[in-house]
C-alpha cells in the first residue's frame, strides 16, 4: 500500500541514496506507529488535524513525518 513511501524513506546517514540524513529511521517505525495512532482514534496533535484529515493524504503526510524526523527538524517526545 505505502510502497512508494517506504521507497523513498530509505535514507542512510552519509547521503548515500543522494540524501543526506542525520537519522537512520526506518518507515516501517513510522507506518507502525501511524496504525497505533489510528486503531486509538488518536486526538489532533498541535496543528488541530484529525486523523480522518490526515489520511486524506496518507503518503504525503507519513512521508513528511519521516523527512522531518530523519533531518533532526522533529523529534518525539522524550520516552516516546
Amino acid at each position: 500500500m505505502l510502497s512508494s513511501f517506504e521507497n523513498a524513506s530509505t535514507a542512510k546517514p552519509g547521503g548515500t541514496n543522494g540524501q543526506n540524513k542525520p537519522y537512520e529511521i526506518s518507515s516501517h517505525i513510522i507506518w507502525e506507529a501511524y496504525k497505533l495512532v489510528k486503531a486509538s482514534q488518536g486526538a489532533a496533535g498541535v496543528d488541530a488535524e484529525s486523523i480522518h484529515k490526515f489520511d486524506e493524504n496518507l503518503k504525503d503526510n507519513l512521508y513528511k513525518i519521516w523527512n522531518r524526523m530523519s533531518s533532526g527538524v522533529i523529534s518525539p517526545p522524550p520516552g516516546g
